[in-house]
């Protein structure tokens, strides 16, 4: 299970919410169909439909729900992980808003007719959105990233969990955002141009990362000479 969101410092109503990145990406997540991994199996389910809240030490409640950000990893490790989901963090109430604003046709991405034009409701009303979800100069924000992975190992019952809070950077205006997903592209850019990681296996997915410990930990090392610590921790269950 993986959970990720970027988010304002400051919560301003009614929307509590500042663009980190593609506005109309932002709203599709709450508008197309969402895959999911169940049973080793792809599985569709409707956006919007599964929705939890989580406590967030430092933030408080926050609200999940499942998006499509599986991407590459539904397809290369379905039959090793039995079941995986991807889910966006908000602050509480903000999926409910957006399922109103999809039921209600705000966000339908087929054109209509309106007086002798036509035009595609979701581009109206990222319209209308964009002045209220801009993130201004200087506004703080902040990004939570969690990762979780349920199995038995040695007969025991392991979640192993990994986890940030990062913050937007003053001095250097680098968002939260920026800093969580363009620091990680940017190591392992300078590691392959260094020939410090190598892959040959044709189009090198993320994940494939990770199945290189040296490389992992290396990454995780730079990450947190940036400023960006993940923290880790291995808790046995009871079942």
């Amino acid at each position: 299970e993986l959970l990720v969101g970027g988010l304002p410092v400051i919560r301003e109503q009614p929307w509590e919410y500042k663009l980190v990145f593609s506005l109309i990406g932002t709203v599709g997540q709450f508008v197309f169909p969402v895959k999911v991994v169940k049973n080793h199996e792809i599985e569709i389910i409707e956006a919007c439909s599964e929705v939890k809240e989580i406590e967030v030490q430092g933030i408080g409640t926050l609200e999940a729900v499942t998006t499509n950000g599986l991407t590459s990893l539904m397809h290369t490790y379905k039959d090793k992980i039995k079941d995986m989901r991807e889910m966006t963090l908000r602050y509480p109430g903000h999926t409910a808003r957006m399922k109103m604003l999809r039921d209600s046709g705000l966000l339908d991405y087929n054109e209509i007719e309106f007086k002798g034009g036509k035009f595609r409701p979701v581009d109206f009303t990222c319209e209308m959105l964009l002045p209220k979800w801009k993130l201004q100069k200087g506004e703080a924000e902040l990004t939570p990233c969690y990762c979780d992975i349920y199995g038995v190992k040695d007969g025991a019952n392991l979640r192993y969990h990994w986890e940030t809070l990062d913050y937007y950077d003053p001095e250097t205006e680098y968002t939260s955002m920026a800093r969580t997903t363009c620091f990680p592209a940017l190591i392992m850019a300078e590691m392959i141009t260094s020939g410090e990681f190598k892959y040959t296996g044709g189009l090198c997915h993320p994940e494939y990362v990770g199945e290189h410990q040296d490389i992992f930990h290396k990454l995780m090392e730079r990450l947190a000479e940036r400023g960006v610590v993940y923290k880790s921790l291995v808790e046995k269950l009871d079942k």
